[in-house]
């Protein structure tokens, strides 16, 4: 039997949570002037079920970097607004609903098996349809690592909203790994998070595609001016996620024999515990949000880079591989720009690789495209590509690397860059006396700083060696799904399990040609532009600063069987005055030996 929602509104209103009642669930109505899945959605995998109004409206924020709002539930439709990350919208309907399976916990607003792909919003001036994924609820970004700092600063005076950075801005104070190319990972998201160098895919693959992005008007809403009650709520689940049940001081403590002989016993010792349960209360595990998915996806990109070259963003052959990808992902659950994804093309012929990483950019090798045969084959590669990143298969990878210690982590490293660190340890070790206050602040300082340098490493290498041993099932997976995103696309899927092996050879038979124009002439072009960037086979090892610089090799010794033929006119200077002259052609090759 179906339970009654105004009976289930009316129970949990008298609970006594007068914000309970926005949980319960309300009666699907239809939503009006929303056409049918076209025959390619149905090819991606969007079912016929009908879209939905939300009544009453969710409220929702903006999770990417950045989203716009369409028209139509179409990422070729016009734009009509653009919102930045945490910006409020009011969904008030959900279309083009999908099957799909999914490597790690999502934590977008609309989870289950058959979520939608698009919704309607409405926001303070503008009214329009937004890729689903690109939203995020308002009570799970509130556990983000930057807003719990800034709530952990706001305790000690310490205004962290005055800070500006870019989503994908490395946050100051954080380990560089030493084998990753930094310079070059930055280059690459810099181009993805401007909105003024987005563009639409156009009919031209090499160039820019039409500028249908800059010049679209910001909506910026917060969720306290669409709803009190939910920014409430939220303030309340930031205040309880940093609150740190210290335990009492003890004078006497340590009470365990085996401390005790290790710092004695008496005030020093009872501040040395509790710098211990601070070191232990504070990093604790928290889900992952987008705010810390980039993070990571920015140190993999950067990781897998390495010594290697990056292609310019500029250069015909990135934008040929965006314009493809861009073409496929519109079709998933993903599409450019909403989800942040990024292409970068590393310099490197001898190497045949291809990896979607948290967050949103994906990197292919220059060697990889020489393997495709043709524009089918590379189409089915980003298919793969968008399926991983639609399943959160860098996410997944994360995990298995205990990323889920990363939020603690990073609110260390937000508050030293603050200037806030010192005063919020010494908020939580207020009870230590204070002629041990000092001492015990530096203590807990260093420690939080040491474990937080000490994970942080640990979770990066480990995500990347996560994404480096990809499950079969995940791959398999990524096949099924990426071959929908190709047809729908207007491509022929491929199996390109050959061109990653090293096993594709030029003769074999190219796949039938698609109902889209032929790429015969795209793909002709590319090798011409893989021949322009003249890549090195075996990219040379950048060296790191304060190297020593190789030392010249030395020129090889002639020997006295190898002596060279001296030319006709001036002799050799090496030669001899007893050097016979050369012999005229005619006669019989021989080299006389020289003189001693």
């Amino acid at each position: 039997m179906q339970a009654d929602p105004e009976a289930a509104k009316a129970e949990v209103a008298a609970s006594g949570d007068p914000t309970a009642a926005d949980d319960a669930p309300a009666p699907a109505r239809a939503l009006p002037d929303v056409p049918a899945p076209s025959a390619a959605q149905r090819m991606a995998g969007i079912s016929d079920l009908a879209a939905e109004a939300c009544e009453p409206p969710i409220l929702m924020q903006v999770g990417s970097t950045m989203a716009f709002v369409f028209e139509r539930p179409d990422p070729m439709s016009k734009p009509i607004a653009r919102m930045g990350e945490g910006a409020a919208v009011d969904v008030v309907g959900k279309a083009r609903f999908v099957r799909m399976e999914m490597g790690a916990p999502m934590h977008e607003g609309f989870p289950g098996d058959t979520p939608p792909t698009w919704v309607k919003v409405r926001t303070t001036s503008a009214e329009g349809w937004m890729p689903a994924r690109s939203l995020i609820g308002p009570l799970a970004l509130a556990l983000d690592s930057r807003g719990l700092a800034a709530e952990r600063a706001a305790l000690v005076g310490v205004d962290m909203s005055k800070e500006v950075r870019n989503a994908w801005d490395a946050i100051p104070g954080t380990p560089q790994l030493a084998e990753a190319n930094y310079e070059a990972a930055d280059r690459v998201l810099a181009d993805a998070a401007d909105p003024h160098d987005l563009r639409m895919p156009g009919r031209d693959a090499f160039t820019h595609g039409p500028d249908m992005l800059t010049g679209v008007p910001e909506v910026r809403a917060t969720v306290a001016q669409l709803s009190r009650v939910i920014d409430g709520r939220a303030g309340k689940v930031r205040a309880a996620a940093i609150e740190l049940k210290m335990p009492p001081y003890d004078k006497n403590a340590p009470g365990n024999l085996k401390e005790a002989l290790k710092v004695g016993i008496g005030p020093k010792a009872a501040a040395w515990k509790m710098v211990n349960a601070l070191e232990y209360l504070w990093f604790g595990s928290r889900y992952l949000t987008p705010v810390e998915e980039r993070v990571i996806g920015r140190e993999c990109l950067a990781v897998l880079i390495g010594a290697r070259e990056t292609v310019p963003q500029d250069d015909p052959v990135v934008r040929y591989a965006t314009w493809v990808l861009g073409r496929v992902a519109a079709q998933s659950t993903t599409p450019m720009p909403a989800f942040g994804l990024a292409v970068a093309v590393v310099r490197d012929e001898a190497s045949r690789e291809a990896q979607a990483l948290p967050g949103g950019p994906v990197l292919i090798t220059t060697g990889l495209l020489r393997a495709l045969r043709n524009e089918h084959e590379l189409a089915s590669v980003m298919g793969q590509l968008v399926a991983d990143s639609e399943s959160l298969v860098g996410v997944a990878a994360a995990y298995r690397a205990r990323a889920d210690r990363l939020n603690p982590v990073l609110q260390v490293f937000e508050l030293q860059a603050a200037g806030a660190l010192e005063a919020v340890v010494e908020e939580y070790l207020i009870e230590v006396p204070e002629d041990h206050t000092e001492q015990a602040v530096y203590d807990g300082r260093d420690r939080l700083l040491g474990t937080a340098s000490d994970r942080y490493v640990e979770i990066m290498r480990g995500t990347v060696e996560a994404l480096r041993a990809t499950e079969p099932r995940q791959r398999e997976y990524a096949a099924r799904r990426g071959a929908m995103l190709v047809r729908a696309a207007g491509w022929t899927p491929v199996n390109v399990d050959a061109a990653f092996a090293g096993t594709v050879s030029a003769e074999e038979a190219a796949p039938a040609a698609a109902p889209r124009a032929n790429p015969g002439s795209r793909w002709t072009r590319l090798q011409k532009e893989l021949d322009r960037l003249g890549a090195p086979a075996e990219p040379p090892a950048r060296p790191r600063a304060g190297a020593p610089k190789p030392a010249p090799k030395p020129a090889p010794k002639p020997t006295p069987k190898s002596t060279p033929k001296p030319k006709p006119k001036p002799a050799a200077k090496s030669t001899p005055k007893s050097t016979p002259k050369p012999a005229p052609k005619s006669a019989p090759k021989s080299t006389p030996k020289p003189a001693p």
